[in-house]
């Protein structure tokens, strides 16, 4: 049912009997509307009831090396998250669901950061909150940087492989 789009799940019936779908986890664009995305956005920014991050941060998103390589930041982001750090006085902040994973792969790049590996539900509030993020390519940074982005952040970057372009 996942490489169904989201016209066709709602058709048929033997997918969602009570006519409700999850619209959080989605595997394409294909499966969601932007007007869903509109709606769940601020419904997520007003129930999260968000205060603005207006600190010298750039919040990066790093997901842990149990994912695919297409889906993990690499080498090239973390060096421009660095450089935009760098060339500003900001501090790099790392959310992760793998702090193992990101401490070894920060130390092999050389990179200061600030590693943060809470509980999803403050991680995801924290990015939204967030004046600067920058992505990893899932849903859980894609609704951040939606929500985010209703909060008034001035700068959310994205890895090349970002697979949401078109929302």
């Amino acid at each position: 049912n996942f490489d169904l789009p989201l016209t066709e799940r709602l058709i048929d019936k033997r997918i969602s009997k009570s006519g409700v779908l999850d619209v959080g986890y989605f595997q394409k664009p294909s499966h969601i509307t932007n007007a869903s995305v509109s709606k769940v956005s601020t419904t997520l920014k007003n129930k999260l009831k968000l205060i603005k991050g207006r600190c010298a941060t750039l919040v990066l998103h790093l997901r842990g090396g149990d994912f695919a390589l297409e889906t993990r930041l690499g080498d090239v982001d973390l060096r421009k998250a660095e450089l935009f750090c760098i060339q500003n006085n900001f501090e790099l902040e790392v959310i992760t669901d793998d702090r193992n994973f990101a401490e070894v792969f920060l130390r092999e790049l050389n990179i200061t950061a600030r590693i943060t590996s809470d509980e999803p539900r403050s991680d995801f509030i924290k990015m939204c909150s967030a004046d600067r993020l920058y992505l990893s390519n899932s849903t859980f940074s894609f609704w951040a940087s939606k929500v985010a982005q209703l909060n008034g952040a001035t700068d959310i970057w994205f890895p090349e492989e970002w697979s949401y372009h078109s929302i």
